[in-house]
């Protein structure tokens, strides 16, 4: 009784050796690829506007996307979660539970910052160019990046333009893009959003 008992023990201690070294595999081999693959053996997936989740056995890899922002290049785009769509985002859970590895893109790495409140403090009310109402963006889009933040802002834009700059407040979460001629003095204009994409102020003549 006790050789089948030992015997038991150390198969069970075996698998579970076994299925701790395949999981640990996995969880290396899809952190490294970043963008893309499934689990080895996938049991079923999820996908929904902006995610897609695929089960293993005993843990799941989600990725997270922004199905509004194209990818840089077609070889960019075949190792992406959604062809053609950019990955911001992923996670790999223990039982959909214990958080093992997770990695997001931040990006606001490259904006400038800037103050929005230090800027409304310095711009004269009596200013014909300027507009505080009656704008288009009006109903909730959360921004995650500044490409979005642009494509929201161009909904207000008025003037003939070449050249577009970003900036982030990140206390205020307002976003500033700013729409100009490189080879022009004035005559640009500049939009305000938060950062559910709804317009605060637009600014001409900058």
């Amino acid at each position: 009784m006790k050789k089948i008992i030992k015997c038991l023990v150390t198969i069970i201690c075996s698998l579970i050796l076994i299925y701790g070294a395949f999981v640990g595999v996995d969880c290396v081999r899809l952190y490294k690829v970043g963008k893309s693959d499934k689990p080895l053996i996938t049991v079923n997936e999820a996908r929904g506007e902006d995610y897609w989740k695929c089960e293993g056995l005993g843990y799941t890899v989600t990725y997270k996307f922004d199905p509004e922002k194209a990818v840089a290049s077609e070889e960019e785009g075949k190792e992406n979660a959604y062809p053609g769509s950019y990955v911001y985002s992923a996670e790999f859970r223990l039982f959909d539970k214990i958080l093992l590895w997770a990695w997001i893109e931040d990006s606001e790495a490259e904006v400038e910052r800037f103050s929005y409140k230090k800027e409304c403090s310095e711009f004269d009310e009596n200013d014909s160019g300027i507009k505080e109402k009656d704008f288009h963006n009006t109903e909730n889009i959360s921004i995650n990046n500044k490409e979005k933040a642009i494509k929201i802002a161009q909904n207000e834009v008025t003037v003939e333009y070449d050249s577009v700059s970003v900036a982030f407040d990140e206390d205020e979460q307002m976003w500033k893009v700013m729409f100009f001629n490189k080879n022009q003095l004035g005559g640009g204009q500049t939009v305000y959003l938060n950062n559910d994409g709804i317009t605060q102020l637009c600014i001409w003549g900058e």
